[in-house]
């Protein structure tokens, strides 16, 4: 129970360091509902129960990171014991989204985790390492097909091994800071937070007011047509200086 109430004190922290710092994700909270297979190393496999039993919170905290919050339930059989015994873990894990690496894919989101928690099987318990990853396949902005997988090393009276699967819905929710544009994203991401853009050029307006082929998002002399290569702005005596300067 000790264990259990750092993994929440830590949690709470984090999401209130995470309000305060600029957040690179329109839906920052994570809320994952589903089933878990867990098989410990030397005995059968174990039981996937028809029902809701893995929950898990998650937040993001910028730059790909994120900080997850989960509890589990199950049934498994003891390779120590002629009985089977009942499963509950409470994991918190640190994970970050390997789209930072490979590209954003939209609806593609894989990442690998690793993290600490308290496992009980019966009435035994201990504090176990985790290491694993995860996808998440997104239907929509907000929900998505989540399966993941992590091993986890147990440190009871009976030290094991152990993998648990997990398979189930997610949904994204909580809108990180204002949209003062109302376009869609919000003014931490925003480059252009006064002005109706398109997520394409950041919150920017697609527009090119002196058709130099420069956006007015990136052009630092939108009214006067000049070169890419100084920002839309003219270089009027060939100097390889922009006027602007």
């Amino acid at each position: 129970m000790k264990h259990l109430k750092i993994a929440i004190l830590a949690l709470l922290l984090i999401a209130s360091y995470s309000n305060a710092d600029a957040q690179n994700t329109e839906n920052p909270w994570t809320l994952f509902g589903g089933t878990n297979f867990i098989h410990i190393d030397g005995g059968e496999s174990g039981a996937i129960l028809p029902y809701l039993t893995k929950l898990s919170l998650t937040r993001s905290i910028g730059q790909g990171f994120s900080v997850e919050l989960a509890a589990a339930a199950n049934k498994v059989e003891r390779p120590w014991s002629t009985t089977d015994g009942t499963y509950a873990g409470v994991d918190l894990n640190f994970q970050y989204d390997l789209n930072e690496i490979i590209g954003d894919t939209d609806w593609f989101d894989p990442y690998v985790m690793a993290g600490v928690g308290e496992n009980w099987i019966g009435i035994e318990n201990g504090l176990g390492l985790n290491l694993g990853l995860g996808i998440n396949s997104w239907i929509s902005d907000s929900f998505g097909i989540s399966i993941s997988s992590a091993y986890k090393k147990v440190n009871t009276e009976e030290d094991f091994k152990m993998w648990q699967h997990s398979i189930g819905v997610s949904w994204r929710f909580g809108k990180s800071g204002s949209d003062s544009d109302g376009d869609g994203i919000s003014d931490s991401e925003d480059e252009c937070p006064d002005v109706f853009g398109t997520k394409e050029f950041n919150g920017c307006s697609d527009s090119d007011q002196d058709r130099d082929g420069v956006n007015d998002c990136c052009d630092d002399c939108p009214e006067t047509p000049g070169l890419e290569e100084f920002n839309g702005c003219p270089d009027t005596d060939g100097d390889g200086v922009p006027d602007n300067m």
